[in-house]
C-alpha cells in the first residue's frame, strides 16, 4: 500500500513502476485494464517477446488469404507477435489495434509503428467501415465486458467484405482446467464453451480450428492421449462431450447467407477427430 491509500502493483514491468502508477478508490474493470493491469502484458510474455522475430501461428495459415493485398485487422495486437508475423508472411495491409499505450509502444518498438494504432475497435471498426478480408481476434474476448460482446458480432458483419471471416481464439470453459483459464488474470471477464461462442456469434457460421496444425508429431501425440482421457471422464456426465478440450478455443467464423443457405466454410479444414 502506498501512503495515499492506493494499491502499487509489485511486479508490474519496470515502465509501469517507475511512472508511480497507482490504482485508487473504487475503478471499474475495464478501466483497470486500459490505465494499469494490461500494462503489465508489455512485460507478460517475454519468451516470445525475446524471440520476436521468429514467432509463428501455425494455425492460422489455412484461414489467411492468398491475396497478400488482403486487409487483415488484429484486434487486441498488443506488442504486435502476430501483426509481426503477418507482416513477415507478406501481407502489405495488416493492421493492429490496441487500447492500451504501452503495448503499441512495445509494437512500434519491434518495427511495427506504421501498423500497430492505438484505438478502441468499436470506434476504430466502426469509422472504417465495410473493408477488412479477416478480422483476428487472438486472446482477446474474454477482456471485454459482456454488454459490449453482445454488440461486437453486428459490428464484425458490417466490417466485413464479402466472403470476409472472423477468427477468434479465447479461454476454454470446457477444458478440464477451465478454472485457472478464466481466472489467471483479472482482466478476463468471461469464458466461453462452443456453445455459447456460438450463441454469441449469432448470425454467423462457425468452425472449430485445429490448434495443433503445425506442431511436433510429440505434442500431438500428448494431445490425443490428454484429449481421449478428458472425453471418457466427461462421457461419465454426459453422452457427447464437446468437440474441444484444449485450453483455448478457436473458431472460424463467416456471415450466414440472407437465404439461410450454407456459407463458405467447408473450403477450411475441420478439426481433426481421435
Amino acid at each position: 500500500m502506498n501512503p495515499g491509500g492506493g494499491i502499487v502493483l509489485q511486479d508490474e514491468p519496470n515502465s509501469l513502476r517507475d511512472s508511480n502508477t497507482a490504482i485508487s478508490g473504487p475503478e471499474s474493470t475495464e478501466t483497470l485494464f486500459q490505465d494499469g493491469y494490461y500494462e503489465f502484458y508489455a512485460a507478460y510474455n517475454k519468451r516470445a517477446l525475446a524471440d520476436f522475430k521468429n514467432f509463428k501461428l501455425p494455425w492460422i495459415l489455412p484461414y489467411l488469404p492468398t491475396n497478400k493485398d488482403a486487409r487483415i485487422l488484429d484486434v487486441g495486437c498488443g506488442p504486435g507477435l502476430l501483426l509481426g508475423y503477418l507482416v513477415r508472411l507478406g501481407y502489405a495491409n495488416a493492421i493492429g489495434i490496441d487500447i492500451s499505450c504501452a503495448q503499441i509502444t512495445a509494437a512500434a518498438a519491434y518495427g511495427l509503428r506504421d501498423r500497430a494504432i492505438l484505438a478502441d475497435v468499436f470506434d476504430y471498426a466502426a469509422q472504417k467501415g465495410t473493408i477488412w478480408d479477416v478480422i483476428v481476434c487472438n486472446d482477446v474476448i474474454e477482456h471485454i465486458s459482456l454488454d459490449k460482446l453482445l454488440t461486437l458480432p453486428s459490428l464484425f458483419a458490417k466490417s466485413l467484405r464479402p466472403g470476409g471471416i472472423v477468427i477468434i481464439r479465447t479461454c476454454n470453459a470446457d477444458c478440464p482446467i477451465a478454472t485457472r483459464g478464466r481466472y489467471i488474470d483479472l482482466t478476463h471477464t468471461i469464458a466461453f464453451t462452443e456453445y455459447s461462442l456460438r450463441q454469441l456469434m449469432r448470425g454467423f457460421d462457425g468452425r472449430i480450428i485445429d490448434q495443433n496444425v503445425g506442431k511436433p508429431l510429440r505434442h500431438r501425440a500428448i494431445f490425443c492421449v490428454r484429449d481421449w482421457l478428458w472425453r471418457s471422464v466427461y462421457r461419465v456426465y454426459e453422452s457427447k462431450p464437446p468437440n474441444s478440450g484444449s485450453a483455448a478455443l478457436a473458431m472460424v467464423f463467416t456471415v450466414k447467407e440472407q437465404n439461410g443457405s450454407a456459407t463458405n466454410l467447408k473450403q477450411y479444414p475441420a478439426r481433426r477427430g481421435f
